[in-house]
């Protein structure tokens, strides 16, 4: 599924900065575990109740984010942090994902058949 808008135009912006298949395959690590965090609705609420700090939400990132995190990667969370748009991380990973399958020639694809198929099929 193709994400547009804002997590597409972010994504982009990653996808401009990880020029390397290893420093693609370390974004989308960090992007997972970002986009994760953002799944429980715990930690979502916390990172979206405007009446915490953005400092208390980047003290935060530290229990997310391992500590060999690309600093690139603190920083995209802690501007989205700032713009009030942590809650798009899960858009961000997916169109970040589709844009690394897609320069590795990688499609994804539904396949539908007529009978059903074995396993090695």
């Amino acid at each position: 599924m193709a994400v547009q808008g804002v997590g597409r135009r972010y994504a982009e912006a990653v996808f401009d900065l990880a020029t390397t298949p290893a420093e693609q395959d370390a974004w989308l690590e960090n992007l997972r575990q970002l986009a994760a965090a953002v799944e429980d609705d715990t930690t979502r609420a916390y990172f979206e109740n405007p009446a915490i700090s953005a400092q208390r939400k980047e003290e935060a990132l530290e229990l997310i984010l391992p500590g060999d995190a690309n600093e690139e990667v603190r920083n995209l969370a802690r501007l989205l942090i700032h713009r009030r748009r942590f809650a798009q991380l899960p858009d961000i990973l997916a169109a970040f994902e589709e844009m690394v399958l897609r320069s590795r020639g990688i499609l994804i694809a539904d396949v539908t058949t007529a009978v059903p198929l074995t396993a090695d099929e």
